[in-house]
């Protein structure tokens, strides 16, 4: 419970405040209170290490007197004659970076320029004898360990003592990993059941593999809006799946295996398998996702710019149509060693950095090279063609890094971005001037809303659930009236089910969204305001005119529906059934490198239960 405490004081839930009262412990300890009502909740927090004490009314402070971080304290004062009498509270930020920082406030004794040479030395010692990076030391895990085996240190005094006395085996660790995995995931999902059932949980699924250990794993997370009308997202499982070369005969055999997996670890999470088919999930194109998952998956929108763009890029269509291009591609491969062409399809983002870099320092490099006289690398890079490329890459880039972002709502930008993208790309097509970069926008364009890449009818809810732009005025009337009869059909067939439930999550973190693509733009489809007339025929059709007509005063999204969602309950109800989809499936891949980490690091002995536990609490306390 202590741990529930701490994570809603860090989501701004709950806050700590320091209280004048009679006894001195107030000087060292700070009361809890909920942040929307001031309320008192029975807990409170050292001011130094952030330790939660049960504290309700009429509770003694004997306990609290007991905590270390007092007794030294309360020592060291009663030691010292320098210090005042009374001693000047320090308040504490609950933040990652500043877990080490109490420490060192309240401490008396100054630290010598020794000491500080001697935890440098050690510092440097352990990322060499334990390959860590140089940045392991500033983690706020590792400052806790720090501060929690210093705190021991100042307990056993002089008493002579190893290390190893202190550290737990490797066992023990993994053995009170697993007890604290089980018990923090039984809550969660117990919280999540509920959610899933009313059909408003959504999820990414992806497959990760490592050839080297020839070790595949299906990682989960689920993603929905709480009580307070903000996103949470959060790691759900991680399972190892039955390793596959990548084949086309054999995909269907690993469609099998991955849907597998995921119902068996439904089954140890005791969720019903059917609940599967109540989440929405984004996931890429692969034919394994789209057999395992059927018709519950949307696809990841920045893997569709990712195939426009590989189709725009083809090595061997370039060669034919685009010559010049691909030949300053090349050279500027050379220059940086950091991509090749064929890579270009699979990783344009890394190139887009690249050619922006090259851009970035075009004469410094120029002349650097002339100095040295290797200048082979650098003759035939044009100047005006790279700038072609990167303005021709730039809308893709801002689109992507827009979508990817996990703690605000996405869904809903997909269909109007996607529609200004292509606006951009015909307006370059017609300003540019070189043949090869026509062809190569055209090639785009027509790829952009060909039937592959059509928008799913998520797309189109969650566009009209965006209220400031819920007219859809960039689509024309035959498009508009297709989304009204979504929207109709979504709302009678939640209306004839009786047996929805409330909306009562748990609490979390929200953000404001922004757009990095023109506001110009973006304007000119922005909703106009009528005075409705005539008397709507129904309910449904009632909350759908009054909210076309609603002012949209908000830059955050959920917080417009939060204020309003009391006057349009239907399409509240809509909006926490689709906001919460993912516009792309980011949040499972980015687990992939801390897998992979982990993985490295315990060659091939990381047990995947382990594993399983170290992401599924990564997520939660970060």
């Amino acid at each position: 419970m202590q741990m529930e405490v701490l994570q809603k004081i860090k989501s701004g839930i709950y806050q700590a405040i320091d209280i004048a009262g009679k006894s001195d412990i107030w000087g060292y300890f700070r009361k809890i209170v909920d942040t929307s009502t001031q309320e008192s909740v029975p807990y409170v927090i050292c001011s130094n290490c952030d330790k939660i004490f049960k504290f309700g009314k009429g509770a003694s402070s004997s306990n609290l007197k007991k905590h270390v971080c007092y007794k030294r304290q309360i020592s060291e004062k009663t030691a010292s004659t320098t210090i005042p009498k009374k001693r000047k509270r320090y308040k504490r930020r609950l933040s990652a970076e500043s877990d080490a920082e109490p420490m060192m406030k309240l401490s008396l004794v100054s630290v010598s320029e020794q000491m500080h040479e001697d935890v440098l030395e050690h510092c440097v010692r352990y990322i060499c004898r334990d390959l860590q990076s140089p940045a392991a030391v500033n983690g706020s895990g590792f400052k806790e360990l720090a501060r929690c085996l210093v705190e021991v240190g100042v307990k056993l005094g002089t008493v002579n003592f190893t290390i190893e006395h202190i550290l737990p085996q490797a066992d023990t660790i993994a053995s009170r990993l697993q007890s604290l995995h089980v018990s923090e995931r039984e809550t969660f999902v117990d919280n999540l059941r509920p959610i899933i059932e009313r059909g408003m949980c959504a999820g990414t699924l992806n497959i990760w593999t490592n050839h080297k250990q020839q070790r595949s794993f299906a990682i989960l997370t689920v993603h929905y809006i709480d009580a307070e009308w903000q996103l949470q997202s959060q790691i759900l499982c991680t399972t190892e799946v039955e390793y596959c070369e990548e084949s086309a005969a054999v995909m269907q055999r690993t469609a099998e295996h991955i849907i597998a997996a995921i119902e068996a670890k439904f089954d140890e999470l005791n969720l019903e398998r059917d609940l599967l088919e109540k989440i929405s999930f984004a996931t890429d194109q692969g034919s394994n996702m789209t057999r395992a998952l059927l018709n519950r998956k949307s696809n990841c929108n920045t893997q569709l710019l990712n195939t426009i763009l590989q189709h725009a890029f083809d090595k061997e269509t370039l060669q034919i149509y685009a010559p010049h291009v691909l030949d300053l591609l090349r050279k500027c491969q050379n220059l940086s060693g950091i991509f090749t062409v064929e890579e270009c399809t699979t990783d344009w983002r890394e190139m887009f950095d690249t050619l922006h870099r090259i851009r970035e320092s075009f004469s410094a490099i120029k002349d650097n090279l002339e100095e040295t006289g290797v200048t082979q690398d650098f003759n035939g890079i044009e100047r005006n063609l790279l700038e072609r490329i990167i303005n021709f890459l730039e809308p893709f880039k801002n689109l992507t890094t827009l979508l990817e972002v996990e703690k605000v709502p996405t869904i809903q930008l997909v269909l109007l971005h996607m529609h200004v993208l292509k606006e951009k790309l015909m307006k370059l097509r017609n300003e540019e001037s070189n043949h090869e970069m026509r062809y190569i926008i055209a090639n785009c364009l027509e790829n952009i809303f060909d039937a592959e890449y059509m928008p799913h009818t998520i797309h189109k809810i969650a566009a009209f659930l965006w209220p400031k732009y819920k007219q859809m005025r960039y689509l024309n009337e035959a498009q508009r009236a297709e989304v009204y009869e979504l929207i109709n059909r979504e709302l009678n067939e939640m209306t004839e089910n009786t047996q929805t439930a409330s909306s009562n999550d748990t609490p979390a973190i929200g953000g404001k969204m922004r757009s990095s693509l023109d506001d110009d733009i973006l304007s000119k489809y922005e909703d106009v305001h009528f005075t409705a007339h005539n008397q709507p025929q129904s309910q449904l059709t009632a909350q759908i005119e009054m909210y076309q007509n609603a002012c949209y005063t908000e830059s955050n999204v959920l917080h417009w529906w939060k204020c309003h969602g009391d006057e349009f309950p239907l399409l509240a109800k809509l909006a926490r059934t689709y906001l919460c989809i993912p516009a792309t499936s980011t949040a499972s891949e980015r687990c992939f490198s801390t897998a992979n980490r982990l993985l490295e690091e315990q060659s091939s002995s990381l047990v995947v239960g382990n594993l399983d536990a170290i992401l599924f609490l990564h997520s939660k306390l970060n």
